[in-house]
């Protein structure tokens, strides 16, 4: 998840922590992104608000969810249910 992803290592930048979480995205792909949602380049997990959480993970998805094989996608409906 992103939340797990951008708390998973202490004291680093959101983009450092993400792209340990989402290496296929790519660090820059994700520097972007954090730019694009108006966001300081250094800016840390603990600074973002629950509106900027979804916002990012609503980004993400349109880039990683979409792109999974069907396979996976089947397999992560399982485990919503």
């Amino acid at each position: 998840s992103v939340v797990k992803a951008a708390f998973g290592q202490r004291r680093k930048k959101l983009v450092n922590s993400l792209a340990a979480g989402f290496p296929t995205v790519g660090k820059e792909k994700l520097g972007q992104i954090i730019s694009e949602m108006g966001l300081v380049p250094t800016v840390r997990a603990e600074q973002l608000s629950v509106a900027e959480f979804a916002d990012l993970a609503t980004r993400l998805y349109d880039i990683v969810g979409k792109g999974l094989p069907e396979e996976e996608k089947r397999r992560k409906g399982e485990k919503e249910k």
